[in-house]
């Protein structure tokens, strides 16, 4: 990781040295990929999935990167934010399971959105009687 900044900083090519641990990664997906691992020795395996493991990280050279383009602190923080949720995973879609999705009470509302089935709820508590499906 250090190793992979300090060669970004001499070659000043944020983007080609952040590319660098793809290709790394590259020849030992392939052989995980083409070779039966019944085939070979568990030690070579484990030698593969060592060094697959072992890749350098790009992360340093991107959160500077980010901080480069901010021109102002706001920015950076914001800047920032977006990079960790992106990185951690808070932004990829994630299913509803059976045991996350909401306690709805109509099947109208499950297929609604959120924000159509809160306007509707709204609109039940305003009109007089009781809402139905």
């Amino acid at each position: 990781m250090l190793l992979l900044t300090h060669l970004s900083q001499v070659l000043n090519q944020l983007a080609l040295t952040a590319v660098l641990p793809q290709f790394w990664a590259l020849p030992f997906l392939l052989f995980l990929r083409l070779v039966d691992p019944s085939s070979v020795s568990k030690w070579t395996t484990w030698l593969v999935m060592t060094l697959f493991l072992g890749s350098p990280y790009a992360h340093p050279i991107q959160v500077g990167w980010v901080s480069r383009n901010a021109n102002a602190v706001r920015s950076r923080a914001v800047g920032a934010a977006m990079y960790n949720m992106c990185v951690q995973g808070y932004v990829l879609p994630r299913p509803v399971r059976s045991f996350s999705s909401p306690l709805l009470t109509c099947p109208k509302e499950a297929a609604s959105s959120h924000l159509i089935s809160t306007a509707r709820t709204m609109r039940r508590r305003t009109s007089a009687g009781t809402p139905s499906c």
